[in-house]
Parts: C-alpha cells; structure tokens; sequence
C-alpha cells in the first residue's frame, strides 16, 4: 500500500506550446502575398486559406491530445498519491514519499533549471508537504493513520493539495492531527474551505496541549464566533500556524465569550486593540486586602485566573501582559506573552500584518522567551518570518528547502539550500541549514565570511545575525575581529536599534579589555536611549588615567574601521571619539587622532563619512595649535 507508481515531469518538446517543428512548417505554409490584380490571386487566396484551416483544425487536435495526455498523467499521479495515503502507518508513508523524490533529486545531475521544473511539478510538490507532515508529527516514532482507510476522506486531501501544504507550512504537527482533522471534515458534512479550514487545521495543531475533544470545542467556538462576526478582521487571513496560537490560549470556552461580552459596545478599533486592551487590566502591586502581587495566588484569594478575575483584581506587568493578549485573543488575534528584562510584555499581529509588541518597555532588541512559530529561533524572528511570505517566490523558496531533506546527495542538498536562498533571502529555515552544513570543520574566520554572507541578505534583521553568529555559526569573537563581527548587523541605514546592538557589545568589549572603564557608567538591561550621550556625561567628572584613554581610542578607531561602509553608524561613532577627545584634551591622543585620520582618508568611498573625519582631523590641529596638521586640510587657525 506504500508504493506508488513514478511520476514524471512534463518537460521536453511535448510539454505545451508549440514545437520547433510546428513553427517551421507553419512558415513553409504561409500565404504568399500577392498584387489583387495579380494573375491567380483568387486561386492561391483560397489555396492559402484552405491550408490555413487545415493548420488551426491540425493545431486544436494537437492541444486536445496533449490535454488529454497531461490529464492521463495528472490523473494517474493523482492516483498513485491518494494510494501511497492509504498506508497505514505514517512510517510507510515517509519511505513512500522518500523513494518518489529521490528519484527525481538524485537521478542523474542536478541543476538549477531541473530544481525548477520540480518545484512547479504539482504532484511533486504534494508529495513533499505530505512527506513533511508526517515527518513533523511522528517524531521518528511510526503511528497507525487508520483515519485515511476512509477513501472519500483520502480523495478530498488529494483534491486539495492547500491542506498538506498549510500543514508543512505550520512547521509542526502531531499524531493525532489527522485524526482530529478528521473528525472535523467529518462533521462539516466532508468539506472545509476558506476561514473554516484555516481553523480546523490550526485546532489540530494544538493536540499536544488539547485533547481532541478539547481542540474539536474550540474549533467551534471560533467557528461560531467568526461566522458572527464576534472576530477581528484579522482573523480572515489567518493561517492555520496563527490559527494554532489563538487557539493554544490556556482561556476557557465560557471566559473567551466572556471577554467578547466584555468589548463588545467599547467601540475599539482593531488597529488599537494592543495598546487599549491594556487597559482592561488595573495596575497593582496590592489588592484590597493589602496582600502582594509577590505572594502569588494569595494575591488574588486563591480563586482560578481568569480575564474576569484579572479585571477585577489587576495585577503588575505580568497580569497586563497576559490579560491583553488573552482578550485579543477572544477577538481572533494572534496574542502572546514575551519577556523583557525584569518585565512582561507581549506580541500581536496588527490588522496589517506586521506583529507588535504591547506593554512594551525595551523593544525588540531586549525581548526573550520562546515563540509558537514554524521556525526555531529568537523571538525577534517573526520580522523575518513576515518579510519572507511577502516577498518573492516564497512558496517555491519554501517547497526546495523542503526538497533538502529528500536528498542523499550531500552537494544535492546545498544546491536545493542555495537556490532556496537565491529564490527568497529571507527564507531563515534554509540559510541555517546551509550554515550549519559550511560551518562544520570551518575555522572562525571562515565561518564570519559566511555571517557576512548572511547579513546582505537580510541587512535588517540585525538581532537574527547575532542570534547566527551565537548560536547557528558559532563564531568565537577572540578568534576574529570583533568589531567586523558587531559590524554584520549595521546596514548603511540602520535604525536605532541596529546601532543599539552594535554600541552595546562595543561597549562590553571595551570593559572587558579595560574594567576600570565600566566605574564610569552602567549598560542597564532595556537601555533603549543613546548610551554613547550618557556615558560621556557620566565620565566629565572622573579621572581619566593613560590606560583608559589608550583603550577607548583604540576601540573607536577599530569601530570606525569597519563601519566606513555604514554611514550613518559611522558618522555617530566618530562624533562621540572626537568629544571624547575633546574631553580630555590630551595631546598623545589628539595626535593619534591625526595620523589616524590620514592614515585612512583616502580610502574612504563615502563623501559624507570622508567629510566627517577630515573635520575630525582639522579640529585636532586646531586644538594642538598645529599649522602643519591644518594645511593638510587646507585650513588655517584664523580661519576657523
């Protein structure tokens, strides 16, 4: 029952169109142009017509053979899937789909334009979501798919190929999925579509906290709730991955409709829910009795958390953040808790796709804790997530990353990385296991050429390239530059964040070569200003020894060295070296300064970076009083 018949690719001359031969003889038939008072104009007219019918008639049962032909196929593949489906264990399946792909992956050479050809094969493509969802939900432990004996339920998941695709596409499963599918297809008379299936398939995705009479009840739940109109607009474009985490809320049925009862007349507008939906919830750190929110369920006289309870009683940045994203999930939104540096907050996703961070003190960069996402990584991956379904050819990035794990070609399946790579950059899943792949036996140095790589792919994400160079790449900064290696997240417009990033580790490199430096002032955890300001004001009244001065210098100019490229970052080191400077109106380290500066000038591409640090240099002239040092700028003292 795991076998099914091969299937082959529509490619070569009989794949459509029209033939090379076609064409020629449809030109060696053409009709002559003639005079009309030419002599036997009429006849070769009517030749010519007579021979163009013949063409068009030629032409018609052509397509309809190739049509019937491509149907045979299609119907035949169909029909070898629907039969590998009818195994009855999931093992059998995964070996059924393995040996199909690697027929076509591994037999003979792979290349570029034949990945291709696979990824817009339709039964191919079916055949890796179906091999991908049984891999996520068995977990290299085999289980009975009796549920697929029914032949009309296995007939409609081949029908609709969007199923096992959405399901590949959520990054997980479990045993019990199918079978709660199943039951649901079930009980809407065989047939789920749109909204309704996007629900049912996020209720199966749940099974690992649920059981399945719990994921049926809270598939109808919101079922009713948004064919009620009861849900936020975003719930009309959920994908069953979302679906999956607003189901996945510890809430019960009865206090979901509760909390809807509870909005419902507020007049709040979905775009503001994040932020109003805070406010349901008091803040206090003691309820009316006196009793601590430290105390735990004391504080809240040992009755069950609920959303009720938690506008009732309140409670600090936990019951906030927690209540919030429980209400905006009664709503059909995606919600849930992340921390922050001594504090709660969470994520939503905004009517307009992007996901947010409400109660939110530190922003991105200092958020943490798990994600419910189909990728593994920080949280701060759901930007890229985003970014990469809308942007370009995602659904094919997606299937040839897929396609990797069907491989036994070792330069196969860096092909299948690549190309999924060059299809969509932002596509995370494939660039790790890329990485992971070049980064075995790689020294350091070889491994940050890579992170490079990585980072003009996605020169946004700066808190994805750290996570990277830790985690996937495992780059040890004592063995590279460490500055190049900070650098990777600064893109030439970076945003404060980016920059954020960057001065803190600048900073902690700084007072791990020099600790007396760290008296000076204090990186606080959820530090979301310009620590640079802060740092300069606090050091005005300390004594500055030579050793201080010499490594901060050093530090600048070894931070300026890799950001030439990065214009605006650079620009704003290079301000805060000279006030330094300034500061401690050292001649040494002026002087340095100076050479610095000279040293390289001339090989800086960017006008405005190249302006920024000769008006560094001209201001040390100016504050040694040295003529010779301003000439080379071509100013004099009295003229500045």
């Amino acid at each position: 029952a795991g076998k099914a018949e091969g299937m082959r690719l529509q490619d070569g001359p009989g794949a459509g169109g029209v033939s090379g031969e076609d064409r020629r003889h449809e030109k060696e038939s053409s009709i002559p142009v003639l005079s009309r008072d030419a002599p036997g104009t009429q006849k070769t007219r009517e030749g010519g017509l007579a021979a163009m019918a013949a063409n068009i008639l030629l032409r018609m049962l052509l397509c309809c053979v190739l049509l019937l032909v491509s149907g045979v196929s299609r119907a035949r593949d169909a029909t070898a899937v629907e039969s590998l489906l009818r195994a009855d264990y999931s093992s059998v399946i995964i070996d059924g789909v393995r040996n199909q792909l690697r027929k076509h992956l591994d037999s003979g050479t792979l290349s570029p334009e034949k990945i291709r050809r696979i990824v817009h094969h339709p039964e191919l493509e079916q055949l890796c979501h179906i091999g991908q969802f049984f891999r996520y939900a068995s977990q290299e432990k085999a289980f009975s798919t009796r549920e697929l004996r029914d032949r009309t339920f296995t007939r409609w998941l081949v029908s609709h190929p969007e199923v096992f695709r959405k399901l590949a596409h959520a990054g997980y499963a479990q045993q019990s999925s199918l079978a709660i599918l199943y039951r649901l297809w079930n009980s809407a008379d065989r047939d789920l579509c749109g909204v309704d299936l996007n629900i049912a398939l996020g209720a199966c995705l749940i099974a690992d906290v649920f059981t399945a009479e719990e994921c049926i009840a809270r598939y109808g739940f919101y079922h009713d709730s948004h064919h009620h109109g009861r849900c936020y607009p975003q719930a009309d474009s959920l994908e069953p991955w979302e679906w999956a985490v607003v189901l996945r809320g510890k809430e019960s049925l009865e206090d979901l409709a509760w909390a809807q009862q509870f909005i419902e007349g507020k007049n709040i507008k979905p775009e503001q829910a994040g932020g109003k939906f805070t406010g349901f919830i008091p803040y206090r750190k003691k309820n009316h009795r006196g009793i601590s929110i430290h105390a735990g369920a004391a504080f809240y006289d040992n009755k069950p958390i609920t959303l009720q309870l938690y506008t009732e009683y309140g409670g600090v940045c936990g019951a906030v953040s927690k209540g919030a994203a429980g209400f905006l999930r009664a709503k059909g939104v995606p919600a849930y808790p992340i921390g922050q540096p001594g504090h709660c907050a969470f994520i939503w996703k905004h009517p307009k796709g992007q996901w947010l961070i409400g109660n939110n003190i530190g922003g991105w960069n200092w958020a943490n804790g798990g994600n419910k996402l189909p990728w593994k990584g920080p949280v701060q991956i759901i930007s890229a997530l985003c970014a990469f379904w809308q942007g370009p050819q995602a659904r094919e990035s997606s299937l040839m990353y897929d396609l990797s794990f069907y491989s036994r070609n070792p330069q196969h399946v860096e092909l299948l990385l690549q190309e999924a790579c060059r299809a969509n950059p932002y596509n995370y899943p494939a660039w790790a296991r890329y990485l992971g792949i070049k980064a075995g036996g790689a020294g350091d140095k070889k491994k940050l050429e890579y992170l490079i790589q990585f980072s003009k792919a996605m020169p946004h994400e700066h808190n994805l390239i750290d996570y990277v160079a830790g985690h996937v790449l495992k780059i040890n900064p004592e063995k590279v530059n460490p500055y190049e290696l900070y650098a990777c997240g600064v893109s030439p417009d970076s945003t404060p964040e980016a920059e954020e990033l960057f001065i803190r580790q600048f900073w902690k490199k700084l007072i791990a070569d020099c600790p007396e430096v760290k008296l000076h002032a204090v990186y606080k955890e959820g530090t979301t200003g310009n620590f640079l300001n802060l740092w300069l004001e606090k050091s005005k009244n300390v004594k500055w020894n030579s050793k201080m001065k010499s490594k901060t210098s050093k530090a600048f100019q070894q931070a300026l060295l890799v950001l030439t490229g990065k214009e605006k970052t650079c620009i704003k080191m290079m301000k805060s070296y000279r006030r330094f400077l300034i500061m401690w109106n050292d001649e040494k380290y002026m002087m340095q300064a100076h050479e610095f500066v000279q040293d390289h000038l001339k090989g800086i591409t960017s006008d405005q970076v190249k302006k920024e640090m000769a008006g560094m240099g001209r201001k040390m002239g100016i504050l040694l009083k040295n003529d010779k040092i301003l000439n080379m700028y071509g100013q004099n003292r009295e003229s500045e």
